[in-house]
């Protein structure tokens, strides 16, 4: 059975460049939606626009003394770093044409 939301979500585990893993929650948006956020000049100006609009949460993520980190304090750093945020597009893009579940 399909349940008809506005906030449907998927949670997909991204690999960084240096082979760490990380889970990232998403929450799906019309295909209009996402074109308006990466109709920009500069398209990494849209990837970062497009995953602050659909990052909801971010776990499995601790500091060096294997604490874990809040959302809040995570999202900016990894939408500011490349390879964390080549992640998050990778398993935003796969994760939204596989088809997500937990609506």
């Amino acid at each position: 059975m399909f349940v008809m939301s506005n906030n449907r979500q998927f949670t997909t585990t991204c690999t960084a460049a240096d082979g760490q893993t990380f889970d990232a929650t998403f929450k799906l948006l019309p295909d209009d939606e996402i074109d308006d956020l990466m109709d920009t000049p500069n398209p990494e100006d849209g990837v970062k626009a497009l995953l602050g609009a659909v990052l909801v949460d971010l776990g499995d993520v601790v500091n060096e003394m294997q604490e874990p980190i809040a959302f809040e304090v995570l999202k900016e750093p990894f939408l500011k770093t490349a390879d964390l945020r080549a992640a998050m597009l990778v398993g935003f893009r796969v994760g939204r044409i596989q088809g997500a579940s937990g609506n």
